[in-house]
């Protein structure tokens, strides 16, 4: 039996007079069609990268077609493992025409140009989170991909989980009082860039990001921000590692809510990240990184876990928006995170200023 692939080209007018092009591919064996292929590339193939791959490899209508990495061995192997294209370079990958959608998992330093290039030349994208370590720079960015008219996303993957889209409902009627954001763990097996300060952003930026963008997915904009971060000598064994140690932050919300914020990566022996939503009469918790939430109230306490992956739901939510042209399938856009970096940059800033730090949206549309 012989595989056929018949692939369909799309010209569409984008905003500012931007000509785009959309492509797409059916693929069908002698005669029995299936459904439209998403040609994906994949900007860094190490663990995230690799990650968003495995998932993608489970969607029906999603192909890997093309994929770059800095280490040219990782990227072959990785080519010849799920039988793709190794590119060159990032800009072979996005002028090579084989994709009609990139996810971005180059680290946050090293993302120079990446996403303008590939909504100037019509191709949908989806960045993984911290979108970047130089705010004005992604603000930036978000301009040109609004612009053009693709299809965005960020990889805020916790949005998809559908104990977090219960507590979205549950939460709808109910304001907080009052909430908590917890992220403790051990920084000790990161990569060793992972543990520069100038180089990840930090446990706040980088990884408590993910807590921080729940708050806002389920209970608003933040509106003030006061930190103060902590690093001790006996820390790390590596001279070379700044990554601060602990964070402890209060803030406010746009709705009236107060809360707090206790991060750490030098916890050897306890971790965990959760964020809680305490009312009048209900407390709500969204612990193991979102996939286990817990309510009391009225009715009395129970606890539900997380029966889907969120690696998967996001993939097939963005392939789906691709192949759709619906920016609506998408739960975490790339112009919305700017506004979860904004919060998580004025947490670092008030730390190192030692001022309460407003945040301002004006210029960050969701």
């Amino acid at each position: 039996m012989q595989t056929k692939r018949l692939c369909v080209q799309r010209l569409a007018a984008g905003k500012s007079s931007i000509l785009l092009v959309y492509r797409y591919c059916i693929y069908w064996d002698e005669g029995v069609e299936q459904r439209m292929k998403v040609r994906i590339g994949v900007i860094g193939v190490g663990g995230q990268g690799k990650s968003h791959i495995d998932k993608l490899l489970q969607v029906e209508n999603a192909e890997v077609a093309s994929v770059y990495d800095v280490n040219r061995e990782t990227a072959e192997r990785v080519a010849r493992e799920i039988g793709a294209t190794a590119a060159n370079s990032s800009d072979e990958l996005l002028d090579s025409g084989r994709i009609d959608a990139v996810i971005i998992c180059a680290p946050q330093f090293a993302r120079e140009g990446l996403e303008e290039t590939a909504a100037a030349r019509g191709i949908h994208l989806m960045a993984e989170k911290p979108l970047g370590l130089d705010l004005d720079t992604v603000r930036a960015k978000a301009k040109v991909i609004r612009e053009a008219g693709v299809i965005h996303a960020a990889g805020y993957c916790l949005r998809y989980l559908d104990t977090v889209q219960r507590a979205k409902k549950y939460l709808e009627s109910r304001p907080a009082h009052m909430i908590q954001v917890h992220r403790i763990g051990s920084a000790k097996n990161w990569p060793k860039w992972m543990r520069q300060q100038h180089l990840s952003g930090g446990n706040m930026v980088a990884g408590v990001t993910h807590q921080i963008d729940l708050v806002r997915f389920l209970g608003g904009e933040f509106r003030q921000m006061s930190a103060q971060f902590n690093r001790l000598p006996h820390h790390s064994k590596d001279p070379e590692d700044t990554i601060i140690d602990s964070g402890a932050a209060a803030f406010t919300m746009e709705s009236g809510s107060i809360g707090t914020i206790g991060e750490s990566v030098a916890s050897l022996f306890y971790s965990n990240a959760e964020v809680n939503f305490i009312g009048y009469d209900y407390f709500l918790q969204l612990s193991s990184n979102g996939t286990v939430m817990t309510i009391v109230d009225e009715n009395g306490s129970r606890t539900e876990k997380a029966a889907v992956n969120m690696m998967y739901e996001q993939s097939k939510a963005f392939v789906d928006a691709v192949a759709n042209n619906s920016q609506e399938l998408v739960l975490s856009s790339y112009t919305d995170a700017v506004r979860t970096m904004a919060v998580t940059i004025a947490a670092t800033q008030s730390a190192e200023d030692q001022t309460l730090f407003t945040l301002q949206y004006d210029d960050m549309q969701p």
